[in-house]
């Protein structure tokens, strides 16, 4: 029969040197895949939405950005978003090729202190740029009930259990 592949996951972060040309990953003395690195860095700056706007939970509201690589290479973009004026960040959106990202209201924490974040990548190289402040209604949390299942039906007078999540929004 055919050959079973399996698919191997890994993370490995390296000091980085300025004058880095190249990265290379070998499997013994087999090199295996590389990567060239650019001479410069790219930039990204994000021009929407404006600090300080408010965006109701219902709507579709745009983010976008400029984003330019001097060595004239492709760029690929991931948009963050953090409820917490950027203690904590959650990805929205990644391997984007276009510099904008429509985002639904109803699909992000409500947040007085809400940011978004663009990182702008060579492949190698990576720009970040974060929006201004901008405040998201809140909305109502999301509850999700485990236990009794839909439908059951119990006799008067037996114990029945509960179980159940919410998650504040």
């Amino acid at each position: 029969g055919p050959a079973q592949r399996s698919r191997v996951f890994f993370t490995q972060t390296l000091p980085w040197h300025p004058e880095t040309a190249r990265i290379e990953l070998w499997r013994g003395e087999v090199k295996v895949a590389e990567r060239p690195v650019s001479a410069h860095w790219p930039t990204a700056e994000i021009l929407g939405p404006p600090g300080g706007s408010f965006w109701p939970a219902g709507g579709e509201f745009p983010v976008d950005w400029i984003a330019n690589d001097p060595d004239g290479g492709p760029l690929w973009y991931n948009l963050a978003y953090s409820k917490d004026d950027g203690v904590t960040w959650e990805m929205l959106a990644t391997d984007l090729t276009e510099s904008h990202a429509m985002v639904k209201g109803s699909q992000i924490p409500g947040s007085s202190t809400a940011l978004f974040r663009v990182y702008s990548t060579d492949g190698v190289l990576t720009a970040a740029a974060t929006s201004g402040r901008i405040s998201v209604e809140p909305k109502a949390p999301m509850v999700y009930i485990g236990r009794p299942e839909k439908g059951r039906v119990f006799p008067p007078g037996v114990p029945v259990g509960f179980n159940g999540t919410a998650m504040e929004w």
